[in-house]
């Protein structure tokens, strides 16, 4: 058991390292588009040769996210070994974005280059042979085959100030207590399209509790999580 802890603490230390680092030019949620970063600031993977290498995005890569193949068969192939190697019983996933914490916010990819990295890494049956701990629905998210607006008070965070709003990656104060929280937030001012904070954020914090949300509120989205698992 404690072995199996390791091997799970390990696994998720390496795809937030894969999806986290892994990164490239950012592009809005709007346009789809975005600057890649200027050549010679992309960089490169520990010297290894391990499966769980952190990765980075080619920064001469096209803007739409179509020219990564080195970096999607990276992806593929640390999530393999997590999967297939150290046996883990279910891993998650979920893109890194350039949130303003971040210490280089030229690194991340937009929505359209996350969605075009996860469609080619769960291509050709992998997304239903690896051992994902996520809906159904968050993974169509990811692959763009469905889009969901954020429920920012799903996964909430309580550290030593108090509860953060309106959620981990975005920090706008701290309240004393959930209730606080609940109300006096103004929840619909965040999300895509609504603070540009969030444009490029496809956080499971942010977008899992929506999918969850979809699956139980619709017989539709039922069968569709049925299909996609």
């Amino acid at each position: 058991m404690a072995r199996r802890r390791i091997a799970v603490s390990v696994a998720a230390l390496a795809i937030s390292s894969l999806v986290v680092a892994g990164c490239g030019s950012s592009d809005s949620a709007a346009s789809g588009g975005g600057t890649p970063a200027s050549p010679g600031s992309s960089s490169a993977s520990a010297a290894s040769g391990s499966p769980l290498d952190v990765f980075f995005i080619n920064a001469q890569g096209s803007s739409t996210g179509s020219s990564y193949p080195q970096e999607t068969q990276g992806a593929k192939a640390a999530v393999a070994y997590i999967n297939n190697e150290l046996g883990v019983d279910r891993l998650e996933i979920a893109p890194g974005y350039a949130y303003s914490k971040a210490p280089d916010q030229d690194r991340f990819l937009g929505v359209t280059q996350t969605r075009e990295l996860f469609s080619k890494a769960f291509a050709d049956g992998r997304r239903k042979k690896w051992r994902f701990n996520h809906s159904p629905l968050y993974l169509d998210f990811l692959e763009g085959k469905a889009d969901f607006q954020c429920t920012p008070w799903g996964v909430p965070l309580y550290t030593l100030q108090g509860w953060q709003r309106p959620c981990y990656l975005m920090d706008d104060g701290y309240v004393d207590s959930w209730k606080e929280l609940l109300e006096t937030t103004n929840w619909d001012e965040f999300g895509r399209g609504k603070d540009p904070r969030c444009d490029n954020c496809m956080a499971h914090c942010g977008y899992e509790p929506t999918a969850v949300l979809a699956t139980m509120d619709s017989l539709r989205q039922s069968l569709r999580a049925m299909v996609s698992h």
